[in-house]
């Protein structure tokens, strides 16, 4: 297995910039999801580790030996890692096993067919071996591109947007199965993805991407309840702002004083937005006042939107409320943010 770094990378495509002085250490046997939006630099940094783009500056070192420094790097095949495509990558005229056991056959691996029936077992499709891509769905197409990376024993396993063509049962299912898989290898991985869900679904770390650099990274969970940057906050889902002003003695909300977790980015004193997750809230007897403008049923409640006194709440509900009803709400977490940084919903 490997530990993967990129230090200092830089790579520019004509007049757009795809990487900024890019920092990321992946430790050895970790996985670790790279987010962002599309166009943040993150498929970019991908390609960099597989060997596919060469950059302009900065170093790729696969356990601490330096495979590209600056537009001098080794190819891919001589980087033992193994990539699955967003697109699967399938030869279309090959069946599943064959497509599994090409590679090992270029590479001059010992009974490549023998191991390529057990890459097969392993993702559950030794049934359909037989069959040619255009036979299977895309689940499947999927489960034979990881079976095809995990039988060559990459040093590490590189996923782009690899769940991103599913449902979001499969997702959830192949998603499961590929943290597995990997973990029972103690293979290193690096996925991509603009999903949050499917960062948290493969990933023991997050990196978040933005405008060519990493912004934080860390465990999913410390990135969500104590993250250090507005953009993180802004990043891992939907969210309430309201305006609210920070004091010595913390944030308060309409005068109320509530609980909430500040970036480093938010201001020390004054006005700042408070982003509040739909969990962050609950219906109440006491808070802030409001009156129900709206309400959508969901698999486990409602979603219900509030106006108040300092801007419009969205929180989610396990109790039913009738639109046009005062009530109150309580702020059970909360983040303070810098106002400079993001439109505020106050009023």
């Amino acid at each position: 297995m490997a530990s993967l770094t990129l230090r200092g990378v830089a790579k520019r495509f004509g007049a757009v910039t795809a990487l900024d002085g890019f920092d990321l250490h992946v430790p050895d046997g970790t996985a670790m999801a790279l987010l962002g939006a599309s166009g943040c630099g993150k498929s970019t940094a991908l390609r960099m580790l597989a060997g596919f783009e060469a950059p302009d500056a900065g170093r790729v070192e696969i356990d601490g030996e330096i495979v590209a420094d600056g537009p001098v790097c080794r190819p891919p095949e001589a980087r033992q890692l193994a990539m699955v495509f967003q697109s699967y990558a399938l030869w279309p005229h090959r069946t599943a096993l064959d497509n599994v056991a090409w590679p090992l056959r270029l590479r001059s691996r010992p009974e490549p067919e023998a191991t390529a029936r057990r890459a097969l077992q392993r993702v559950g499709l030794a049934d359909l071996a037989g069959r040619l891509p255009h036979q299977l769905s895309g689940g499947q197409q999927q489960r034979v591109a990881l079976a095809r990376a995990l039988a060559g024993a990459p040093r590490a396993v590189l996923l782009d947007e690899p769940l991103s063509a599913l449902d979001t049962q499969l997702r959830a299912s192949l998603g499961q199965d590929v943290r597995r898989l990997c973990a029972e290898d103690g293979r290193t991985v690096v996925v991509v993805t603009h999903d949050l869900d499917e960062a948290f679904l493969l990933a023991d770390a997050i990196a978040l991407v933005d405008a060519g650099r990493v912004v934080e990274h860390g465990a999913p969970e410390e990135l969500a309840r104590r993250p250090r940057r507005d953009l993180t906050v802004r990043a891992f889902g939907p969210m309430s702002l309201l305006r609210g002003v920070r004091t010595g003695a913390g944030v308060a909300l309409s005068g109320r004083l509530i609980p909430c977790h500040a970036t480093d980015d938010a201001p020390t004193h004054g006005s700042v937005d408070v982003a509040i997750r739909p969990y962050g809230a609950q219906l109440s007897d006491d808070g802030l006042a409001g009156r129900v403008v709206s309400r959508a049923s969901t698999s486990t409640g409602w979603n219900v939107d509030i106006d108040t006194d300092v801007g419009r709440l969205s929180l989610a509900s396990r109790t039913p409320v009738a639109v046009g009803a005062a009530t109150r709400v309580r702020i059970e977490a909360s983040f303070a943010l810098n106002p400079a940084r993001g439109a505020s919903q106050v009023r």
